[in-house]
């Protein structure tokens, strides 16, 4: 079967804040991004010429970023350090039925306000996965 590709326009992130309340952060976003890595323990011995590894723990975090708007940067900011982990959804074509959902906790781990006289309030930020992150569909 051939691969379908779809186009970024129409990406979903919704977070929920501290206090359970669900918001759709995409609403104003222009970039989301979500990484996984993978930790290489090094096994390679005396009298090897090549080094081995094998491979540990995933890592998953990512960034954000687009125009500031007061009501997400306020719920931003009252997640930024907080000890309990958001629950997010992220749907990289969107959240149709049946499109990809990726979901998991994250912790706000950076947030950046910034404007340019010309132009419009831009706000980015970073942030941390604790656990694992579920690939699902919508």
């Amino acid at each position: 079967m051939a691969p379908v590709f779809r186009h970024g326009k129409a990406g979903y992130l919704s977070l929920s804040d501290t206090g359970g309340t669900t918001f759709v952060l995409s609403s104003g976003l222009n970039d989301i991004g979500l990484g996984t890595d993978v930790d290489m323990g090094e096994t390679t011995v005396y009298g090897d010429d090549d080094r081995t590894y094998l491979p540990g723990l995933r890592n998953h975090s990512g960034s954000f970023s687009g125009l500031m708007a007061s009501t997400h940067e306020e719920r931003l900011r009252g997640m930024l350090g907080n000890s309990t982990a958001a629950q997010f959804k992220y749907g990289p074509h969107g959240n149709t039925t049946g499109f990809t959902q990726l979901s998991g906790a994250l912790h706000i781990t950076n947030l950046n306000v910034q404007g340019a006289v010309g132009d419009v309030v831009g706000f980015s930020g970073s942030y941390q996965v604790t656990g694992a992150v579920a690939s699902t569909k919508f």
